[in-house]
Order: structure tokens, then C-alpha cells, then sequence
């Protein structure tokens, strides 16, 4: 994951696509610009008129790592609040945009992680010399058990982790095409 890059300017300095993301995804114009997440430079832009104090609750909330935000719980409640009601939900927004990027990132690797270890689980099971191929109901069954010793009520649905956990196997060259089709 590369740094979250922070940069300071002052609203005549935004780019067209900037000023186009700005309008576009928060709604918000030119002449109120306070902060813009730009994904694809994992970029936070901040203008420069906002206090240091606040860009430092911004950087608090875009690069929170201990799990999912939410005001109960997460111990960012009142700079949450905060952030909502100073600067508004196209702040807020943007803000969030940028934490989620970061997570969803972080959760990427997880499960790339998670498909590698189920991968070298598997491996022993489909060299059975008493197998001719894969049995299709089988495999379904053997993924949805590994992919349920998660442990956490936090992560993706069954499905999704079944779906996951195939296409890495079909990337892998384990599974072929006709036989994933027959699942």
C-alpha cells in the first residue's frame, strides 16, 4: 500500500479533474472547497485555509487503521461528529472515501492471504491419486468448510468468500474453466 500523500492548496490551484471530482462525487463547488480524496494519487488535498487542528482530525479519520469506523465504538465519535457538522457531509464524505480505500486495500491483501493458505490446504486433497478431477461437489463443499474456519464475524459472506477463493483457484490453474462451470 503506498502512503497517503497530504497536500495543501488553496481552491484556484484544483485541477479541471479535480474540480470535476470535487463537483462531481461531493457535490460541492470550487469557491467551497475544503478537502478532496484523489484515488488514483492516493492524494488527500486539503485547503489551505483550514486550521491545522482540523487537518489533523482529517488525517486522523482518512488514515484510521484499527478496524471499522463507526461512531459508537471506534473512540473518533465526537471528531466524527465534529467533522459532519463543521464542514459538512461532502467533507465527511470524502474523508471517508479515502479511510475506505485504505480498508478495503488492507482486507484485499487479507483475503489474497487467506485464498494462498486454503490454496496449500487444498493442495494434499486435489494430488489424491484417487482422483481422476476435481469433483465439483466436493470442492464446493471442501471450500465452503475452509473458507467458514474464518473465525471472524466481520468478513464477507460465504458466497463471496466461496466466489473469492474459486476465481484465485481458476487464476491459480487449479480449477478449469469447464469444471467451474459445472459448479
Amino acid at each position: 500500500m503506498s502512503e497517503l500523500q497530504i497536500k495543501k492548496i488553496t481552491s484556484s490551484e484544483l485541477s479541471k479533474t479535480e474540480v470535476f471530482l470535487l463537483n462531481f462525487y461531493y457535490r460541492t463547488a470550487p469557491s467551497d472547497f475544503v478537502v478532496l480524496y484523489v484515488k488514483k494519487r492516493n492524494m488527500l488535498l486539503i485547503n489551505a485555509r483550514v486550521p491545522d487542528n482540523d487537518v489533523e482530525k482529517f488525517i486522523r479519520f482518512a488514515e484510521y487503521d484499527r478496524g471499522d469506523i463507526d461512531i459508537e465504538g471506534c473512540g473518533m465519535g465526537k471528531e466524527l461528529n465534529y467533522i459532519h457538522q463543521k464542514y459538512g457531509f461532502g467533507v465527511w464524505s470524502a474523508l471517508f472515501d479515502c479511510y475506505k480505500n485504505k480498508r478495503d486495500k488492507f482486507h484485499d491483501m487479507q483475503a489474497k492471504t487467506r485464498a494462498e493458505e486454503i490454496y496449500e490446504q487444498l493442495l494434499p486433497w486435489m494430488m489424491n491419486e484417487e482422483m481422476d478431477h476435481l469433483s465439483d461437489e466436493r470442492l464446493l463443499l471442501h471450500l465452503k468448510r475452509l473458507a467458514n474456519r474464518e473465525g471472524s464475524h466481520k468478513t464477507r459472506s460465504d458466497g463471496n468468500k466461496i466466489i473469492f477463493l474459486l476465481g484465485y483457484l481458476m487464476g491459480q490453474g487449479i480449477i478449469k474453466r469447464e469444471e467451474r462451470e459445472a459448479i
